[in-house]
């Protein structure tokens, strides 16, 4: 996914959109959404939060721990 920002830049906006959404305890993509420095479009950022893709090796990950226990 490119966002068009360096890796350092992109890495900076999410720590301190995360710090921010602890501390205000508001949902972290609804304070990514209204930094103006966020460069992800609504698409790039429905990806980015999509579950399913974020736990698309779990079968995987299970099958390794079976194969250690």
């Amino acid at each position: 996914m490119s966002s068009g920002l360096t890796r350092d830049a992109a890495y900076r906006i999410v720590q301190r959109d995360a710090r921010a959404a602890w501390e205000q305890r508001r949902a972290f993509r609804e304070v990514l959404v209204d930094d103006p420095e966020m460069t992800l479009s609504e698409a790039q950022l429905n990806d980015a939060f999509d579950l399913t893709r974020a736990l698309r090796h779990t079968d995987r990950f299970r099958d390794a721990l079976e194969v250690l226990a």
